[in-house]
C-alpha cells in the first residue's frame, strides 16, 4: 500500500514539475531563488536557456557579467533595496545571451519570500525575455506614425466614417473640400 501512493506522490511530483517546467517554456519566462544568507543561487532550467547558459550553478559575480553593463546599477540597486528593505522590484534591463551574446530585453520582477530575524533570508523572482514583445510594439508605434504622416499630410481628402456615414476622423485635405 505504501509503495502505490509513494509512486501516486511521484509521479503526481513529475507531473507538476513537468507542468512548471513547460508553462515557462511556453511562457517565456524563467525563474529563481536567491538564499541570501548563503549567498547562493538557484534558477530554472528556462532561467538559463533565456539567459543562455549551460551551467546549473552560477555565483553573484558570474550572474552579474551576463547583465549589460549600462543596465548594472539598476540591477543592484534593485537586489540592495529588496535585500535591505524587502521592497519588491519590478525592472527592465538588459542582458547578454552568454551562447549568442546577443543583447535582449528582460524584465525582472523580484521579492522576499523569507526572512530571519528581521532581515530577507530568502528572495524570489522571474525574468521574462520581453525583446520580442519590445520589437513589435517599437513595430507598431513607427507604423502608426508613417500611417499618420500620411493621413494628415497627403494632399488628397482622407476620411473614415461608421457604416451609417457618420465622419469620425477627416484629414486637412479633405476638410478644405
Amino acid at each position: 500500500m505504501n509503495k502505490k501512493k509513494s509512486d501516486s506522490e511521484l509521479n503526481t511530483f513529475q507531473q507538476k514539475n513537468l507542468m512548471f517546467n513547460e508553462s515557462e517554456k511556453l511562457a517565456g519566462v524563467g525563474s529563481w531563488i536567491w538564499d541570501v544568507e548563503n549567498n547562493s543561487w538557484t534558477f530554472s532550467d528556462n532561467w538559463y536557456t533565456i539567459h543562455g547558459l549551460n551551467k546549473k550553478s552560477i555565483s553573484t559575480n558570474e550572474l552579474l557579467e551576463i547583465a549589460h553593463p549600462g543596465d548594472l546599477s539598476t540591477i543592484q540597486n534593485a537586489l540592495k533595496n529588496t535585500e535591505e528593505n524587502q521592497v519588491p522590484y519590478e525592472i527592465e534591463h538588459r542582458i547578454i545571451k552568454q551562447d549568442t551574446k546577443e543583447i535582449r530585453l528582460i524584465k525582472a520582477y523580484g521579492k522576499v519570500s523569507e526572512t530571519k530575524n528581521g532581515k530577507a533570508s530568502i528572495i524570489t523572482g522571474a525574468a521574462l525575455d520581453i525583446t520580442e514583445h519590445k520589437n513589435a510594439k517599437q513595430l507598431i508605434e513607427e507604423k502608426e506614425e508613417l500611417f499618420s504622416s500620411i493621413y494628415y499630410n497627403s494632399p488628397t481628402g482622407i476620411f473614415r466614417s461608421t457604416p451609417n456615414g457618420t465622419v469620425i476622423s477627416a484629414n486637412p485635405a479633405f476638410l478644405a473640400i
